[in-house]
């Protein structure tokens, strides 16, 4: 029975690393999307509503952040441990990226 049990960390481990990996990179490209569908949507007349992301943008910085944020997010998901709690917050924050893109579209199709 041990043997199994680690066989099954074996396998769990390149599994768990290759998920975390696509979190990250989904991570990555909504943030550029989110990058994209605000200057869009402010090119249009829109207003930013967050006001964090509005003084980002104000101080022309807003690109920069949002790269730092997703390379933070990819180094600290490549340094922690292989547990799965790492990987539900990752799709909790992809989910979040999603929504905010959505709602970015959404804002974009209406007008």
């Amino acid at each position: 029975m041990k043997v199994r049990v680690v066989e099954l960390q074996i396998w769990e481990q390149p599994r768990e690393m290759w998920l975390r990996s696509m979190l990250v990179v989904a991570i990555l490209l909504l943030n550029v999307l989110d990058v994209l569908t605000t200057q869009m949507s402010l090119a249009r007349g829109g207003i930013e509503l967050n006001p964090v992301s509005g003084w980002l943008i104000s101080n022309g910085i807003l690109p920069h952040a949002k790269v730092f944020i997703a390379a933070f997010i990819a180094v600290a998901a490549a340094a922690a441990s292989t547990h799965r709690k790492v990987s539900n917050l990752l799709f909790m924050v992809a989910g979040f990226y999603a929504v905010v893109v959505a709602i970015n579209a959404v804002q974009l199709l209406a007008h």
